[in-house]
C-alpha cells in the first residue's frame, strides 16, 4: 500500500508519527526528506534550503493547493517552536477526506469511460453480426 498513499498524505502522516514519538519539526522534517523520494519532498527540499538563507522565502509554485499550503502553514510553525501536532492530526484527517473524494470522483466517472470504447470497438462488429447475413441474403436475391 505505500505506492499507493498519495505523496501529501504520507508526508502528513509521517511528519505527525515523528512529532509523535518526541521528536522536534525541524528534525521530524529532516529524517522525512532524507528518506523520501516524492515530488513533494523535492519541492520541500528546495523551500528548506530558500529558508535557511532567507526568513520568509515565498512557497514553491506547485504549493497552490490550499491543502498543500495548509501542510506548508503547519510545518513553518512547527519549525519556528510552535506546537504543530494537533493541527497535523487535524491536516491528516481533512487529506484523508480529501483523497477518499477525489478517489469517489475517479471511481464514479469510470462507467462513462468505459463505455466510449465499448461503442467505438465491439458496436461495429455487432452490426456486421447483424448485417452481415441479412446483406448476404439480399445479394444472392439480387442475382449476385
Amino acid at each position: 500500500m505505500e505506492g499507493l498513499t498519495p505523496p501529501l498524505m504520507h508526508t502528513v502522516r509521517e511528519l505527525r508519527w515523528r512529532i509523535s514519538t518526541g521528536l522536534s519539526m525541524r528534525e521530524a522534517l529532516r529524517l522525512h526528506l532524507e528518506s523520501s523520494t516524492s515530488m513533494l519532498a523535492h519541492d520541500l527540499r528546495e523551500w528548506w534550503a530558500l529558508k535557511a538563507h532567507d526568513r520568509n522565502p515565498p512557497p514553491p509554485p506547485t504549493f497552490s493547493s490550499p491543502l498543500r499550503r495548509a501542510v506548508l502553514d503547519v510545518i513553518e510553525r512547527g519549525l519556528d517552536g510552535q506546537p504543530s501536532l494537533e493541527h497535523l492530526h487535524s491536516l491528516e484527517e481533512e487529506v484523508e477526506r480529501a483523497a477518499q473524494h477525489e478517489l469517489d470522483e475517479h471511481v464514479n466517472s469510470l462507467p462513462f469511460k468505459v463505455l466510449l470504447p465499448l461503442l467505438l470497438f465491439q458496436f461495429p462488429a455487432f452490426l456486421i453480426l447483424l448485417l452481415g447475413p441479412l446483406l448476404r441474403e439480399l445479394n444472392e436475391k439480387m442475382g449476385g
